[in-house]
Formats: structure tokens, C-alpha cells, sequence
């Protein structure tokens, strides 16, 4: 029976404990509450709507973090677009150069092709002309030409020269002249 007695006492003096602690505890409100004027109920009201308040102020930092990162991919990619475009942009210059390069070779070509339209050479010409310097240039020798002697100052095809004494140059002479 000495032990139901000692855990008697011991429950006892437990009790005893826990109710000076709440005595104390009671006690340190009561002056806090005394000197700042404010309930241990309304500072917990307090900490709950900071805590609230802390809570959506961290949902909107990390709402922004996912926009900040959004924004920096957007600038990546418009990046690469731009090298793309800059790319592009550097070919199509290239290839107007090349563009002003052709037309001014065909333009040349108008004019020259509107030269020729103006002098009016008709076949008869054309063919007269072919004849007289077919028999100048051909490839047989020179009548005095004997085997072993040099040819001098022939050659395969007509000399500017030889195609300003010609008929057809004559020709266009005498046309040009009337």
C-alpha cells in the first residue's frame, strides 16, 4: 500500500506544480497587459492577420519571380529572332546588290539592242558583209605564199581595220550619208 500512497502524493504535488505554472503564467499577462494595454487575445489576433498578410506578400513575390522568369525567356527568343532577322536581313542586301548588278547589265543591253534596232541592218547587209570578210579571213593561204614562207599579219578573223575598209562599211557609209 506504500505505493499507492507515494503516487497519491506524487499527483499531488504534480497538480500542485502545473497550477503555480498557470499562476505564473496568469500573473505575467496580467502585466504585460498592464503595462502595454494590450490583451494576450488581441496579440494573437495581431500575429494570425501578420501572418496572413506575410503569406500572400510571399504568393505575390513568387507571382512575380514566375513573371520575371517569363520576361527573361521573351527577351532570349527575341534575341535569336533578331540574329535570325539580322541574318536575313544581311542576304537580302546581298542579293539586291546583285539585283542592281543584273538590271544595270540588261539596261546596257536595252541600249545596245536599241542601237541596233535604230540602224536598221537588214540580211542583205548582214550577208554582203559575211561574204566580204569570209573572203578576206579565209583559211587558205595568200596567193603568194610558197611553202616554208611566213604569213604575216593574217589572222583567222577580220581586223577592225579590215572591217572599216569593207563593203558593208562603205555601205552603211553612203546610207548614213543621204
Amino acid at each position: 500500500m506504500a505505493h499507492p500512497n507515494k503516487l497519491a502524493a506524487g499527483l499531488d504535488e504534480y497538480t500542485d506544480l502545473i497550477a503555480d505554472l498557470f499562476k505564473s503564467v496568469s500573473a505575467a499577462v496580467a502585466a504585460t497587459t498592464a503595462t502595454r494595454g494590450v490583451a494576450p487575445a488581441q496579440i494573437l489576433e495581431k500575429l494570425v492577420a501578420k501572418d496572413t498578410e506575410l503569406s500572400d506578400m510571399i504568393a505575390e513575390i513568387q507571382t512575380r519571380q514566375s513573371l520575371s522568369r517569363e520576361i527573361q525567356q521573351t527577351r532570349d527568343a527575341i534575341a535569336e529572332k533578331d540574329a535570325v532577322l539580322e541574318t536575313i536581313e544581311t542576304s537580302l542586301r546581298e542579293v539586291e546588290a546583285s539585283l542592281e548588278n543584273v538590271v544595270a547589265g540588261a539596261k546596257r543591253k536595252l541600249v545596245q539592242i536599241e542601237k541596233a534596232e535604230a540602224a536598221k541592218l537588214t540580211d542583205t547587209k548582214l550577208l554582203k558583209f559575211a561574204s566580204a570578210t569570209g573572203r578576206q579571213a579565209s583559211v587558205t593561204a595568200p596567193p603568194d605564199w610558197t611553202p616554208g614562207s611566213q604569213v604575216v599579219n593574217a589572222s583567222p578573223y577580220p581586223t577592225q581595220m579590215t572591217i572599216m575598209r569593207s563593203a558593208l562599211a562603205q555601205m552603211d557609209a553612203a546610207d548614213a550619208a543621204k
